[in-house]
């Protein structure tokens, strides 16, 4: 049997539901990127979002070369 208990693939289309909780912080991080400094979530900007993203990827890539 597939799809028991209402689970669903990320080819589905549906995971978006699952990832969404309105009583978590989602509804804040879809305003504005947020960061985890010393275990509080603070809202920064898109360029230094950006920036940690890329350099985040730069150093998987350089560590896990082809398994990143």
């Amino acid at each position: 049997m597939v799809n028991v208990g209402g689970n669903h693939s990320i080819r589905g289309g549906t995971i978006a539901q699952k990832c969404y909780n309105p009583a978590n912080r989602t509804v804040e991080r879809l305003l504005h990127p947020m960061l985890r400094v010393n275990d509080a979530l603070v809202p920064v900007s898109w360029d230094l979002a950006t920036d940690v993203m890329a350099d985040i990827s730069k150093y998987v890539i350089a560590r896990h070369v082809e398994r990143a």
